[in-house]
């Protein structure tokens, strides 16, 4: 990334000049679809491990079980759309942040033996939540770039949606394991096992794989250190979400929506980003 951004202001022109980071709509739009595909990713890889792994739930199963993410989303995305057009993007963002949050905080309360109605709202409510985030986050980032540079902010839309499917992976995996292996640490079971043993127990319990050989009492206990490391990761979630959300409201403008044919013609034809007429004039 470090490499890409020297060659983009040494090469010209530049795929993405980087005079377009110094608009606060364009990059606080960036980091909250990576934050969307960062709090969405971890709920789809925990709580099918939490499913598949740790309930012993059948494949199938599982798979209904987080279908309201998929049903969820068909009509979020127009339904973002909508209120991107009726009330513009800074408030349809914040408020769709804030609704993964406290999805994220409905899912703390599940455990082991939760009913599928409690883990079916959260999911509706995060689905909601992730698909209008992405409408407006592609109205930020596209609409605040000039027309020759649509497609390159394009791009920029998918790879932070990637990126934050990549911190997701490194950043929750980290919290999970660590509250499993603090929670098995502190017990009289880390106490009574060999190094080795409690190290590869600690390993596959981050996954959700309790071991068969252990007695019924480390059993339950490695169920809830699994189950704590989750909520942990949950809580990281829903604090990046809301950050987010507050950093939205305070930054993020309305860019303006529409180009008018002269305007496009100038633009295009010119290709000179950063430009008096290559600005987009955000609205409050």
């Amino acid at each position: 990334m470090a490499a890409s951004g020297i060659r983009s202001k040494t090469a010209c022109p530049p795929l993405l000049p980087m005079s377009r980071f110094r608009n606060p709509t364009l990059s606080i739009g960036a980091l909250a679809v990576a934050t969307n595909s960062f709090a969405l990713f971890g709920v789809i890889r925990f709580l099918s491990l939490f499913l598949l792994n740790l309930r012993g739930e059948p494949g199938l199963n599982a798979g209904v079980i987080l279908l309201p993410l998929s049903a969820a989303s068909i009509i979020a995305s127009p339904i973002g759309a909508l209120t991107v057009s009726k009330i513009g993007i800074r408030v349809t963002m914040s408020v769709s942040l804030l609704l993964v949050g406290s999805s994220l905080f409905g899912l703390m309360s599940i455990t082991v033996t939760s009913a599928y109605l409690g883990m079916a709202i959260p999911f509706v409510i995060l689905a909601l939540g992730v698909g209008m985030v992405m409408t407006a986050g592609a109205e930020a980032i596209v609409g605040s770039a000039p027309v020759q540079l649509a497609g390159a902010a394009g791009g920029r839309q998918a790879t932070s949606f990637q990126l934050g499917g990549a911190l997701c992976t490194a950043v929750l995996l980290s919290v999970v394991s660590a509250g499993v292996s603090s929670r098995l640490g502190s017990s009289e079971f880390a106490e009574s096992e060999a190094v080795a043993v409690a190290v590869a127990v600690a390993v596959a319990v981050a996954q959700g794989i309790v071991p068969t050989s252990l007695n019924a009492a480390t059993t339950a206990l490695a169920r809830g250190a699994f189950v704590g490391g989750l909520h942990d990761a949950l809580v990281v979630a829903r604090c990046v979400a809301i950050t987010v959300a507050v950093g939205v409201a305070i930054f993020v403008r309305n860019p303006k929506g529409y180009h008018d044919v002269d305007e496009i013609l100038v633009e295009t034809e010119s290709g000179l980003s950063g430009s008096p007429s290559l600005t987009t004039t955000p609205t409050a």
